[in-house]
Formats: C-alpha cells, structure tokens, sequence
C-alpha cells in the first residue's frame, strides 16, 4: 500500500528508447537471486525503511603470503613508524615537549638523566644546606653535667651539633649533594675555628691534660679532608670522624671538671687568657675580610667567594657569642666584683650584630654607593669593633683591681706609720 501510494505521489518520466539516447543498449545483468525473506514473509524491497546489513569481512589468512597493492606508490603506503604528531599537538608546549623527548630512545634517556641529576643536586642540596644560627641554643646534659663548665659544654655542643646533627659538610666529595653548597661549608669551618682557638686556650693553661690535648689534635685536622684521599695514606680518618673524637674528649674532659678530678681554675689570668684566644679567631676572619676586598685572599691558589669569606666570619662570630655566653655563666663572681658587667654585655651585643647581618646575597659594592652595598666591610666593621672590646676586657682583667691597689696602699702606709711610731719611741 504505501508503495503505490509512493508512486502515485512521484510521477515518473518518460522513459526514452536507446535508439532515441545514441547509446549502446547494456548487456542484461546475471539473474540474482531473489533476496531472502523474513520470518514474516516479507522480502527486503517489502521493508523499504530498514538499514540493510553489511556482511563481515573474513578473517585474512596467516598462511597466505603478503602481496602489495601494485596500485599504491611506497610513499603512499602506511609506515610501520609512530604516526605523525599534529600541528595542534605541537603548539601546545607540555605537548610539543613530550614529542620532543619521544623522538628516539637516546633523547629519552638523555632527558631523564638530566632530570634525575637536577633532582639529586638541586633537590639534596637544597634539604642539606642549614646554617644554624639560633643565639638561644643551649647545651645538651650529656655535654653539661653538673657542676661542669658551660663554657666548655658549649664547645663540645656547638660542634657535635654541626656533626652528627646538620651533618659536616666541608669535606664532602663532589658526588654529594652538598657539593653544591658554599655558605653552610664555609659557616660550619668558622665555628671549628672558634672551637679550636679555645681548646688551644684550655691546653694552654692545662698542658698535661690527656683529653685537652687529644681535643685540641683532632681539631687541628683539617676541615675538609674526606675519608679517602689522593696522598699517602689513602684511607685515613675524615674531618667529621675526628671532630667527633674531639667532642668525646671534651665531654671527657668536663665530666672530670664536674666531678673535681680535673682542675678547674676560674681566675682572672685564665679568663684573659680565653678573652684573648677568641679575640684572635674574630682576628684570622677580619685579616681575611681585608685580603679579599684588596684582593688576595686565595685558599690552595683558589679565590674564595664573597659569600664563603662572609659566612666563615660568621660562624666565627657565632660560636664565639655562645663561648661567651658560657664564660659569663662561669666567671659570674669575677665579672661582679671586677664591675664588668655592663662592658661584657657590649661586647655580646657586639657579636650578636655580626651575627645579626645575614643579607639574601653577600654583595661587595664600592664604598659609599648607594645602589649595592658592601656587606663584607659592613661585616669587617662590626668584627673589629667585637674584637677590640674583648681586648680591653682581657687587659683589664690582667691589671690590679681599684679596690686591691687601695688596699695595698692604706696596708703599706699603715706599716710605714707603725714603723715611725716605734722609731720615735
């Protein structure tokens, strides 16, 4: 029905004859087969609205041999290769990297060994580096024990701490990732300075102690010889191994201090004597600071930095402000009845602004410039000034007191009027 409703609606044309048309009438087409029918008895041209299904292609045969196409050029034929990367996905840029680090296997492990390096190096310095510089750090029992001096405890705690704790870090081969790093070296090889002028100090006073005397030639080794060296013998002891055989010895030496096996002489000879030694480690940094900024400074015909000479200083400056803090502690009565209280306090603060100048970059500008500082004379200035006040403080714990040359003298005129009086009789 709806075909003939079809038809009626589209009338046809004129069917025209092959003689009329010129052309070659065609060869009548092979008898199909009549096409199948459904189960409702209806053929395909009896259900004009449905989609005629495509038969599947058969599977090709693995046993038949591969014959090209002679029809299709080599250029045309589809290569075994990647496929090509769009215009589009190489204008964006994560995009266009991927395509580039994916061209051949070299250019992938290239890339990922530089990537691995930048994270070793970068990333590793960056959690190793740590310059410690808190002003309120105190040490630990093991390094005070009571009745010990905390002059001495600071020194075995500052040490141990950048040790065993930061990890050291000047003697370090050039496979480590604090290679990389210049102030934390340079700030850990100015505290084992200070360190080292002050058990100079203790051995000075004390020169057959056993413990001072192994302390005081563990830290003379220096700070960056690693564990295997170039020069005979080539496995040796490390900085850091023989550091902390110094902080043992110090520790040893004060827990005799704490349990009176070991001298403890806390008079004002001594405390000049120490005053003097810690005036000479802030001395060896400005002598430094002046040679570069004329410079010659050079370390093994190396020039230093300007950061590695600032932050050198620095840890000078540190340790010394904490050795300081712990002689206050030990000398409290000398200090009180020499009224040098306030003059101690100067020179604290005096060591608390070298510490205190800790720019992002160590600049050495021209003197008086207005646009780039000089922060290695501005550091020279504040070493000095600490440096020369603990000078006066060591000279005037070697003079008399005012109270003792009064003394001496109302004893001598006392004498001298007893001498008279009996005389005259």
């Amino acid at each position: 029905m709806r075909r003939w409703v079809g038809n009626l609606a589209a009338p046809k044309a004129p069917a025209r004859t092959p003689s009329e048309t010129g052309a070659t009438p065609p060869a009548s087409p092979p008898p199909a087969s009549a096409p199948p029918a459904s189960a409702d008895g209806q053929t395909a041209e009896d259900r004009p609205f449905e989609v005629p299904s495509t038969p599947e292609a058969a599977p090709p045969d693995p046993n038949k041999p591969f014959t090209p196409d002679a029809s299709v050029s080599p250029s045309e034929m589809p290569s075994a290769e990647l496929p090509p990367v769009s215009p589009a996905f190489r204008r964006h840029p994560f995009r266009a990297f991927l395509a580039f680090i994916t061209q051949s296997r070299a250019i992938f492990l290239a890339t990922l060994t530089v990537w691995f390096l930048l994270l070793y190096f970068g990333m590793g310095a960056l959690l190793t580096s740590n310059v410690d510089d808190n002003p309120a750090f105190r040490p630990a029992e093991e390094d005070l024990p009571p009745g010990g001096s905390v002059a001495v405890a600071m020194t075995s705690a500052v040490l141990n701490r950048e040790v065993n704790e930061h990890s050291w870090t000047p003697d370090d081969p050039w496979f480590f990732p604090s290679a990389m790093l210049n102030n934390m070296p340079a700030y850990q090889r100015g505290i084992r300075m200070a360190v080292f002028r002050f058990t100079a100090a203790l051995t000075t006073r004390q020169p057959t102690d056993a413990d001072l005397l192994e302390a005081h030639d563990a830290l003379a080794t220096p700070p960056d010889r690693w564990w295997i060296g170039t020069d005979w013998p080539w496995v040796r002891a490390s900085s850091a191994s023989r550091y902390d055989d110094a902080v043992d010895y110090i520790r040893a030496y004060n827990a005799r201090v704490a349990n009176g096996s070991a001298p403890s002489v806390r008079d004002a000879a001594t405390l000049a004597l120490m005053l003097d030694h810690l005036a000479s480690a802030l001395s060896e940094g400005e002598d430094a600071l002046v040679r570069h900024v004329s410079g010659d400074e050079a370390v093994e015909g190396r020039r230093l930095g300007n950061d590695e000479i600032f932050y050198a200083v620095r840890g000078e400056a540190y340790a010394s402000m904490l050795i300081l803090a712990g002689l206050r502690e030990d000398f409290a009565p000398l200090i009180r009845q020499r009224q040098l209280s306030a003059r101690w306090a100067a020179v604290a603060r005096s060591l608390e602004a070298t510490v205190g100048i800790n720019p992002l970059v160590v600049t050495v500008g021209d003197p008086g410039s207005m646009l780039v500082k000089n922060h290695l004379m501005e550091q020279g200035f504040a070493v000095q000034r600490a440096r020369e006040q603990l000078l006066s403080l060591a000279k005037d714990l070697r003079a008399a007191p005012a109270t003792t040359q009064q003394q001496g003298a109302a004893q001598t005129r006392a004498q001298t009027n007893a001498q008279a009086r009996s005389g005259s009789r």
